[in-house]
């Protein structure tokens, strides 16, 4: 809760409690307390912005207002109605209304909190741009239209310099129509996510880039099934922050909206019947996904993997898709005369690695990086990547983490409804985020720098929750993570 917040609930809370003292029996300044709400709600309004999680407080603030303008009469006459002093129950149950109504907004701060991003640790500021492009060579599938063509997003964070008299930007702009697109195919109100807007970022918008001689790698990201660009904006900024341009690429149609040339939202309905289809397949394959996590025999893990391809087609041409999204993306890139561009090395943030990659050299390096997945025999399910790679190759996992805790949905808090709705684990979220950014800068920097800071070759005591195992020192850098066979 905001500090403006915390004021007003407490002078709201303090005014209901005092309406348990009977009108004769408080002093004067009793009955002007709640008209301070006035001001600190003005205050609260101006400078931090109202959402609709502190609606029944604003609701309880006018209301014990107006109750004290109404005590205030009796006070100067010389004796006090009847009426007045027969006025307990009413009073009592007033009271207990409004602290009810304090508990409810209290709970739906709990349950719908303000994101607060971890500030970026390296040593440059952080400035942010949006990209919109038309691939005027390739037709969009998700569409019957013959002449639709794949339209894309992009948002770029990049090392900038910090300007003056600006603040970062919203965490969500636009954030109502972002809200209406993600809840247009729920029961759930529109209103629902409009307090994303009120979340800042470290990031400012089209900042002047960093000065100086120093080129910037460029590391590509590429969202969750219906995840969004914006999903792991706290490692984009970190990455920024570290000397990298972090570009996060949105494939339409397989996420929820992408923001326009005219800033506008553009959402997409996952009730299309491409992205049914997909529904279908996964659900399909579903059994067959988990038989994964069951045998850690490499044959086998290669049948299973070729199995869920041949169930998943649709899925597999998103796939290809994606890969096209990106390429059509350092197109673009390079026209902005940016740093080279072309991939060197890969990372997949616990996303089961579907395609033809089995049938292809894995002639890059790559970071596998999983999930917990308790009580399995093969805890890494991409691990037959791992064993047929041809380059470096690093395979790990955290320790009492979910699906969704590599993203900023990790930041809320446990009792938070986006926690308890979502795979996120019991790790705090910004521990995991820490290891995720420094295994993620360990490895770009050692790939594309060419600095080995030594944090991928073996155990570390900073992070006793990392399993890791890499194909460079014949098995596994971790002496508890059974990667291979016995």
């Amino acid at each position: 809760m905001r500090p403006w917040e915390a004021l007003i609930v407490g002078l709201a809370a303090f005014s209901a409690v005092l309406l348990f003292i009977p009108p004769l029996r408080r002093q004067s300044w009793m009955h002007l307390l709640p008209w301070a709400g006035i001001p600190a709600f003005a205050m609260h309004w101006l400078l931090e912005g109202c959402r609709w999680q502190m609606a029944p407080v604003y609701c309880v603030a006018v209301i014990l207002a107006l109750v004290a303008a109404a005590n205030l009469r009796p006070l100067h006459r010389s004796s006090v109605p009847s009426a007045a002093k027969t006025a307990r129950w009413p009073r009592l149950l007033g009271a207990v209304v409004s602290l009810l109504f304090l508990a409810l907004a209290g709970a739906l701060a709990v349950l719908f909190p303000l994101l607060r991003l971890p500030m970026p640790s390296g040593p440059y500021a952080v400035g942010t741009t949006n990209l919109h492009f038309v691939d005027r060579q390739r037709p969009e599938t998700f569409t019957p239209a013959p002449n639709d063509c794949r339209e894309l997003f992009v948002q770029v964070w990049y090392p900038a310099e910090t300007p003056a008299g600006t603040k970062p930007v919203s965490y969500c702009e636009n954030a109502r129509e972002i809200s209406r697109a993600l809840t247009g195919p729920t029961p759930f109100p529109s209103f629902l996510f409009d307090h994303l807007g009120l979340v800042r970022s470290h990031s400012f918008r089209d900042a002047e880039m960093a000065r100086g001689d120093e080129r910037f790698p460029i590391a590509i990201f590429s969202h969750a099934y219906w995840g969004s660009v914006s999903q792991c904006t706290a490692l984009m900024e970190e990455l920024a922050s570290h000397g990298y341009v972090a570009v996060s690429v949105g494939h339409p149609y397989e996420t929820p909206y992408l923001i326009q040339a005219d800033g506008h939202i553009k959402a997409f309905d996952p009730r299309n019947d491409q992205f049914r289809l997909r529904g279908i397949e996964r659900t399909a394959a579903y059994r067959v996904e988990q038989r994964l996590t069951q045998t850690r025999d490499r044959d086998q893990l290669e049948a299973l993997m070729r199995e869920i391809s041949r169930l998943r087609p649709k899925t597999v041409e998103s796939v290809r898709i994606w890969a096209r999204d990106i390429s059509s993306t350092i197109d673009v890139l390079e026209t902005m005369n940016l740093d080279d561009v072309r991939c060197k090395a890969g990372v997949n943030m616990d996303g089961l690695q579907l395609g033809d990659m089995l049938d292809r050299d894995m002639s890059r390096p790559f970071l596998f990086m999983h999930h917990d997945n308790v009580g399995a025999v093969n805890r890494t399910p991409n691990r037959v990547f791992f064993d047929r790679a041809r380059a470096p190759a690093y395979l790990m996992t955290i320790e009492e983490t979910g699906h969704l805790s590599f993203s900023d949905i990790s930041f809320y808090g446990r009792a938070s409804i986006f926690r308890l709705m979502s795979p996120v684990g019991e790790i705090d979220g910004r521990r995991c985020h820490r290891i995720v950014c420094d295994y993620v800068l360990a490895f770009l920097d050692k790939y594309l720098r060419g600095q080995d800071s030594g944090l991928l070759d073996g155990p570390c005591s900073q992070y006793p929750e990392v399993e890791i195992a890499d194909n460079l020192h014949l098995g596994t850098s971790s002496g508890t993570l059974p990667l291979r066979d016995e």
